[in-house]
């Protein structure tokens, strides 16, 4: 089975600056009568995979809702109907909507795989869900509680990591880190964080990579936007100043780049590199 998930304005100096051609560069997955799984796009860019895959003989599915029970600080119950297995509930250790949108391609694809013969139980199903982690994926720090850290790395993904925190419940940010790389929208990540904190305190930084976004260049639009913008020299520095900088019992947000939580953990204590 072929997956597709979301699809946004990401990497467009390799895969294009539209919606549909990125849509084409994403069916280059697609093989010959092998089923795809369709996650939540807009309908241009479906109707683009869709052509890909009838040229194929690939059949299509889109992944269907998942029904919201309960949601908790630490995950989600979801509930979903007509699928191979009847009503499935499911616990995803994950939050926010977007999360739910995740586990539901995940499911389609699952659905995928047993219609075409792989015997799958109904409880490796809801074992596999319950036991999925995601590090770096809007979590606290072990050693810093009021750390948390999002490896949100485009517009869309601040955007849904804004939204997550702010239906959470969770007060807004004493102070946020961001760094980024530099092919990647500033304006349009900048936007979701000043809703989040507005007038807040951004520090801006940068990774390791070669591919990092000047921080100088991140505070300027930061200032503009209407945040109050400090530099740091690299990750952990930045931590320790917004930390230093928030009030006492205020939460600091590290996002913009998994090369950033990566570079967190290892300074913060968690998980350098597992599974990112």
């Amino acid at each position: 089975v072929s997956v597709i998930t979301s699809i946004g304005l990401d990497h467009t100096d390799i895969l294009g600056d539209t919606l549909e051609l990125i849509a084409a560069e994403k069916a280059g997955i697609v093989k010959p009568e092998v089923p795809v799984v369709v996650g939540r796009i807009e309908s241009a860019p479906l109707a683009v995979v869709e052509r890909i895959a009838a040229e194929r003989r690939a059949p299509v599915s889109c992944a269907g809702p998942l029904a919201l029970i309960e949601a908790t600080p630490a995950g989600q119950r979801v509930s979903a109907t007509a699928t191979p297995w009847g009503e499935l509930t499911l616990d995803l250790p994950m939050v926010g909507e977007h999360q739910r949108e995740n586990a539901a391609t995940a499911l389609a694809a699952l659905e995928a795989l047993e219609r075409g013969g792989f015997r799958i139980p109904a409880a490796a199903v809801r074992d596999g869900f319950a036991a999925a982690r995601w590090p770096g994926r809007l979590e606290p720090c072990p050693g810093e509680p009021r750390l948390w850290w999002d490896g949100a790395h485009n517009a869309q993904g601040i955007a849904a990591l804004a939204a997550t925190w702010l239906r959470g419940g969770l007060p807004a940010p004493g102070a946020l880190v961001l760094a980024i790389s530099r092919d990647k929208d500033l304006a349009g990540m900048l936007g979701p964080l000043v809703d989040l904190a507005p007038g807040g305190l951004l520090i801006a930084t940068r990774t390791r990579s070669e591919r990092a976004l000047d921080p100088q260049r991140i505070a300027d639009a930061a200032r503009s936007a209407g945040l109050r913008a400090q530099v740091a020299p690299d990750v952990a520095t930045a931590c320790r100043m917004a930390l230093s900088g928030a009030e006492r019992d205020a939460s600091v947000l590290l996002t913009g780049s998994l090369f950033a939580v990566g570079e967190a953990m290892e300074a913060f204590g968690g998980a350098p590199g597992e599974m990112l």
